[in-house]
């Protein structure tokens, strides 16, 4: 979502800016210097290709508006969520032991230290080692 909305952004803005210029270099200057009569100006409705980019733009940003609105509440909303544990004063990192420069077989030994050695630590009342693997 936050590479596809800057993408988006970066497509539209390109869009809507480059249509209106490319259609302002064909203006006939002739009929745009005559005037129209009152008549004929509100008896016929011109939809031109300026018109519609322009609602279509304004359409997208209050739909983009409305999805950031929602992400965030929806962020905000998380934030309150009850994890069923108290998150005040713990301590979380991440640590890869292959890049510390450990081989396969002595990793599990790494770790079993590592936990035992944080568990010794005055004012530790539990340690947990868990695995991800992207």
């Amino acid at each position: 979502m936050l590479g596809v909305a800057p993408a988006l952004a970066l497509v539209t803005g390109v869009l809507f800016g480059l249509a209106p210029a490319l259609q302002s270099t064909r203006v006939d200057v002739v009929p745009a210097l005559k005037r129209v009569r009152a008549s004929e100006a509100g008896s016929r409705l011109r939809l031109s290709l300026s018109h519609v980019l322009v609602v279509s733009q304004i359409a997208l940003s209050l739909m983009m508006l409305v999805a950031a609105g929602l992400f965030v509440r929806t962020l905000s909303n998380l934030q309150s969520v009850d994890v069923g544990f108290s998150r005040e004063n713990m301590l979380l990192f991440e640590l890869d032991a292959r890049k510390a420069g450990h081989k396969d077989p002595e990793i599990s030994t790494f770790y079993g230290d590592l936990q035992r050695r944080f568990s010794a630590i005055p004012g530790v009342r539990n340690a947990s080692l868990s695995r991800y693997l992207p």
